[in-house]
């Protein structure tokens, strides 16, 4: 098959929606009740005019297909906030380990000072440990 632009593509697509025609997915050729389920819904406004009690099920459908796209919509925003916790998580903590670094070395640095003292009041001239 030759390759379809976008726009071709969605002009195909509306045309065979204009003309009422079953458009099958793959997974559904190997899958006997989702063929069925996709069949019944195309054909449920003639099922409907045939058998009226049927045309109550169209509102339970709708629903049911919003329902599912809100439900993918919300686990998509949860991978989402997973991942943007995970990278969040990961700042903090490098945060968190450069505070504490630059803690230690400024006690380090305090308790140098303050030994050097000591070391200086006791009377040595020669503070240098090595």
């Amino acid at each position: 098959l030759p390759a379809l632009e976008k726009h071709e593509l969605v002009e195909s697509l509306l045309k065979a929606v204009h003309e009422g025609g079953l458009l099958e997915d793959d997974e559904e050729l190997g899958d006997p009740l989702l063929r069925f389920s996709r069949r019944f819904s195309h054909h449920l406004g003639n099922i409907s005019q045939a058998w009226p009690h049927l045309g109550r099920l169209v509102p339970m459908c709708a629903a049911r297909a919003a329902g599912l796209v809100l439900r993918m919509q919300l686990e998509q925003m949860m991978e989402m906030a997973a991942q943007q916790e995970a990278g969040l998580k990961g700042n903090a903590e490098a945060h968190a380990a450069g505070l504490r670094s630059e803690q230690v070395e400024g006690w380090r640095d305090i308790l140098a000072e303050v030994h050097s003292r000591v070391i200086q009041e006791l009377g040595f001239v020669d503070v240098d440990p090595g």
